[in-house]
């Protein structure tokens, strides 16, 4: 199943023309912001943590700043990554149930292998890191999962999440790995913070300060719009990395964080997180929470949700869920945004909010609650 995966994929590149593998994904703005002049974060901004810049810009100069090259090797290396994150998948899914881990396999398999996101972004590294973690966690090699959670933080802050549940052990809480995830993002920011204070902390601020996009709270702010940044030259400016982006917040997002965090701590600290399947739906819990909460929302970060969705739910339901989810992102993102129907949001952005509640709620059902 899994070298048959990535046969799949490398027929489907060999297939399309160079135009067909970059898609409607981000493959092209990499390679712009690989063009600019010196190193990410040393010499200019960027909207992501630092890993994959620093990693796409010595692929970028590998491939002698060619751009078919680049994009290819982009493509295979996120192919190499889903690959993996299928390898993953399977040996959690036999953890969980091992009569049910192959049919799981198989959904997973047709959702990601068609799916465009999955080569044209750079989410399916942070979702190696994220299920590589929580493989850890469940054989109980909690110091290296939180290692691996702390470094996929470095490439996506979605891994961060998995540490809720290495937050406990034996009813208490646990800081060696909490302090061990912490760790690796702290070196690797605090790195990049010594040798070039104001890029980085302009590429950590640009996320935040740009506002709101296809989540309910955009619906409300009145943003109608994508999350992308503008110009590729304005980052050499770490200004420009910290100008707001459509209008402001009707709801500070600081505010509405209280109640979130709140209630995935008081899961955290009240669930029973000693079961294989307790751990994980804390973390697809967690995940939900976060996406609810955040002012910003991608298509492309459905990847986070399906393997979740099909470890955890019943079959059918899982199936289901997962259909839903995938069509709605492509009806998001390209179906009706590439075509400037802005109105859409309207539609997909509470169809999507509506069926992460209902996950978070299967997920919440799951948990054993210690009295």
């Amino acid at each position: 199943m899994v070298i048959g995966f990535f046969a799949v994929r490398i027929i489907l590149f060999l297939s399309l023309p160079l135009e067909g593998i970059q898609s409607y994904g981000d493959l092209n703005h990499f390679h712009g912001w690989a063009q600019l002049a010196g190193w990410p974060f040393l010499e200019y901004w960027m909207e992501f943590p630092p890993l994959f810049p620093l990693l796409a810009e010595i692929l970028f100069r590998l491939a002698g700043g060619r751009e078919h090259t680049f994009h290819y090797a982009l493509a295979l290396l996120f192919t190499l990554a889903q690959t993996a994150n299928l390898a993953l998948f399977l040996r959690i899914a036999y953890i969980l149930n091992p009569s049910q881990a192959d049919r799981r396999g198989w959904m997973y398999f047709t959702a990601l292998v068609g799916l465009f996101y999955g080569w044209t972004y750079l989410d399916p590294l942070a979702v190696l890191a994220l299920l590589a973690g929580a493989y850890l966690l469940l054989r109980e090699d909690r110091i290296r999962s939180a290692l691996l959670f702390g470094l996929g933080a470095l490439v996506k802050w979605f891994p961060l999440l998995g540490l809720a549940a290495l937050a406990k052990k034996d009813g208490s809480l646990a800081w060696r790995p909490l302090l061990a995830g912490a760790a690796v993002v702290a070196a690797g920011w605090g790195t990049l913070l010594l040798a070039s204070p104001d890029y980085t902390l302009a590429s950590l601020r640009s996320q935040s300060a740009k506002g709101s996009w296809e989540t309910i709270w955009a619906l409300l702010d009145g943003n109608l719009t994508t999350g992308n940044f503008g110009a590729k030259e304005e980052r050499y400016d770490p200004a420009t990395a910290l100008q707001p982006l459509g209008h402001p917040p009707v709801i500070s997002p600081l505010l509405t964080l209280i109640p979130f965090a709140a209630l995935g701590a008081w899961a955290t600290l009240r669930a029973d997180l000693t079961t294989p399947r307790g751990r994980l739906a804390l973390i697809a819990l967690a995940l939900c929470l976060f996406c609810i909460w955040s002012p910003g929302w991608s298509p492309q970060w459905v990847l986070y949700f399906l393997p979740f969705i099909l470890l955890l739910l019943p079959e059918r339901r899982a199936v289901l869920i997962t259909l839903l989810f995938v069509l709605i992102s492509l009806l998001e993102w390209p179906l009706l945004l590439s075509r400037g129907m802005f109105w859409g949001l309207y539609l997909t952005v509470p169809l999507r909010t509506l069926l992460i509640a209902l996950l978070g709620y299967d997920c919440w059902r799951m948990l054993d609650w210690k009295n």
